[in-house]
């Protein structure tokens, strides 16, 4: 039996059980969180995957609008190590400090993506949303899809092939903009605060319309540092096939607004994608 240990535990998030669940819960409760917010059909989310001190409160805005507990969550996620292969799932259970979760080896399998663990081991942009998805549900299935460079429509196709009767909740992990020094990403040097936010605004258009193909020309012919593009263009891609008309955004902050200081600063976005059908 194949498990994953946690490697963004005690980086990205607290190690410690107690502590961890304190921290996600000032999440909802943050000034910058969605506080007692209704859940809604949700149906796919673009959930953040910073450090928990910046981004769990955007991120939690998409967790508080999941209401009823699918199936499956069907997690995308950008490959930051460059390991394995372009696109990648995974077997067996992943550890955090909350627990065990099981992956859906079955559905997994399915998809004709193939598992390689290799691809996943260091990668956090997965593991960072499963403490919250424990806190909320306990005990759920899900499955990790890692994505370097793939056919989005290819493989949203593969994701609804796979799905059948069994009620499926997908996710888009992805930062925004990555600004300054530290990114190598210096567009403009005045005003960074103003600038990012209208930047960003622009891209989330395509998003909260269901545009995946203007939206995934935006990034690439304008290079923004969207990290995980792809992983949102294919639930844009899914969205689109299924029906879905618009996304809602729920909350958009930068790690400026956290610290103050926007010379080295990250953006980040909750968007939800509902019911609502053509």
């Amino acid at each position: 039996m194949e498990i994953r240990a946690p490697v963004a535990a005690g980086r990205f998030y607290e190690a410690e059980p107690e502590t961890l669940r304190r921290s996600i819960k000032d999440s909802f409760s943050h000034e910058f969180g969605p506080g007692g917010a209704k859940p809604q059909e949700v149906k796919a989310a673009l959930v953040p995957h910073a450090g928990y001190m910046f981004s769990g409160p955007c991120a939690a805005h998409s967790y508080r609008a999941i209401g009823e507990k699918p199936d499956i969550f069907v997690i995308l996620g950008p490959n930051h190590t460059g390991r394995g292969p372009d696109i990648a799932t995974s077997t067996g259970f992943w550890e955090t400090p909350l627990g065990r979760c099981r992956i859906d080896d079955g559905f997994a399998s399915s998809l004709g993506i193939p598992a390689n663990q290799e691809a996943h081991r260091f990668e956090h942009s997965i593991e960072v949303q499963l403490p919250f998805l424990q806190y909320l549900f306990r005990d759920f299935k899900f499955v990790p899809i890692c994505v370097r460079d793939c056919d989005a429509k290819g493989v949203a196709e593969k994701i609804i092939n796979s799905t059948g009767d069994k009620k499926i909740v997908l996710l888009a992990s992805s930062d925004m903009t990555h600004y300054g020094l530290a990114y190598s990403y210096m567009p403009f040097t005045d005003n960074a605060k103003e600038n990012m936010y209208a930047m960003d605004k622009e891209t989330l258009g395509y998003i909260t319309s269901i545009d995946p193909a203007g939206f995934s020309e935006h990034v690439q012919s304008n290079h923004l540092t969207v990290c995980g593009w792809q992983s949102i263009a294919i639930m844009l891609e899914w969205s689109k096939m299924l029906g879905f008309r618009h996304g809602k955004l729920l909350k958009y902050y930068t790690s400026g607004d956290i610290i103050k200081e926007y010379s080295s600063a990250v953006g980040y976005a909750s968007v939800v994608i509902n019911n609502g059908r053509v």
